[in-house]
């Protein structure tokens, strides 16, 4: 226990700069109170709400700041959890380099479906902690390969479903991305770790189903039909599978140009630093990339895996947040492939520091959006 606190000690200062950027990126929501249509409808918010939608964790965790909607507890407390799973994924990722790790904090907390995420403030400490729980099990199967620990894993897994299913793409997306590392870095037993990954995902899944059915059943409720809520479990046929999964590549590329780069510099700046990055991975590592192209092509399914149970879904953009990880993939790469030009690295570096400022402000773009069409309403309202 002693080793685990000053371990944690050791990582103080990214949990301060986090908790501070936090505050400061996403000051104006913190602040003000500019609920959206959900938060004008569950300003008291109770368990009742939320098990007909498959989320039978969710109410009960928000009670960690109560049922009522105050965006300085409710904020800070998401905050502080989003900043502490910036942290498990840099001990995931094994980052050394100081600069990368602020990289990461700082790309976990003001990505745009982030702050969509406290748009929804009645439940951003609830979310924020589902996010902490899907990370949570990443970083618990990367310790030793016991039952215990596989067992927990899945645990945490279920809760985060119980929380908000669309963060079951968190886990799917990190645990793609360590399995990539490993490839580039020669670790073995990659075959056994992908095994070890899908099976505690099966096994959460079907401890969160198992929960589900108990609890509609003590409440004497069902499943609602929202966002194809109630579709889980049914057959599919071939040909509604292939369709699926082409509703899942295109709605990948439709987000990452339009709902992630609300301003086109950022696209810009993104296949420059792709492109230094690729040319890099091809000069240096040219016997896995290949292999590190075809577990990419599996990246789109563990980033919208909800629409293999129904197309029938629309998907948030605070339901994106696995999309995150693409991002601090490319700061991982950076810290992890060998780039001979200091100037290259340096430039990268800079670029990746200006992706996120620029998501910083497209926080503050968003929620003073919805400052606007929360004043007209109230303007217009008799």
């Amino acid at each position: 226990m002693r080793n685990i606190v000053e371990k944690w000690w050791e990582k103080k200062n990214l949990l301060i700069f986090g908790i501070l950027f936090g505050i400061i990126t996403h000051g104006m929501i913190l602040f003000n109170n500019f609920p959206n249509g959900d938060g004008l409808a569950f300003d008291y918010y109770t368990w009742e709400n939320t098990i007909t939608s498959g989320r039978w964790f969710l109410g009960i965790v928000c009670l960690i700041s109560g049922p009522f909607t105050i965006p300085v507890i409710n904020g800070v407390i998401s905050i502080i959890f989003v900043t502490i799973s910036s942290i498990l994924v840099i001990e995931i990722f094994e980052i050394d380099n100081k600069v990368n790790r602020v990289l990461i904090v700082g790309l976990m907390l003001s990505f745009p479906a982030y702050a969509s995420t406290l748009l929804y403030m009645f439940t951003a400490d609830g979310y924020a902690i589902g996010i902490f729980l899907s990370v949570l099990a990443v970083w618990i199967l990367k310790q030793e390969a016991t039952i215990l620990k596989f067992v927990q894993a899945a645990l945490c897994i279920a809760l985060s479903l119980g929380i908000y299913q669309a963060y079951i793409s968190v886990t799917m997306a990190l645990c793609l991305l360590y399995i990539m590392q490993n490839i580039l870095l020669n670790k073995d037993n990659i075959i056994k770790i992908t095994i070890r990954y899908l099976m505690s995902g099966i096994l959460g899944g079907i401890i969160y189903f198992v929960i589900l059915k108990i609890a509609l059943k003590i409440r004497g409720v069902s499943l609602t039909s929202y966002q194809g809520i109630d579709d889980v479990g049914q057959k599919v046929g071939t040909s509604e599978l292939i369709l699926r999964m082409k509703c899942i590549y295109a709605q990948t590329i439709v987000t990452i140009i339009q709902k992630i780069f609300i301003q086109k510099i950022f696209l810009i700046l993104f296949i420059i630093i792709s492109f230094m990055i690729f040319v890099n991975l091809i000069k240096n590592y040219k016997m896995k990339v290949i292999k590190l192209i075809l577990c990419s092509f599996f990246m789109p399914i563990c980033l919208m895996p909800i629409y293999l149970n129904s197309t029938n879904v629309y998907y948030y953009l605070l339901m994106k947040y696995g999309f995150v990880f693409i991002f601090i993939y490319m700061v991982v790469l950076l810290d992890k492939i060998f780039i001979s030009n200091i100037y290259v690295k340096m430039s990268m570096i800079g670029i990746g520091i200006t992706i996120t400022e620029m998501k910083a402000q497209d926080c503050a773009c968003m929620h003073l959006k919805n400052h606007i069409i929360i004043s007209l309403l109230l303007i217009l309202m008799p």
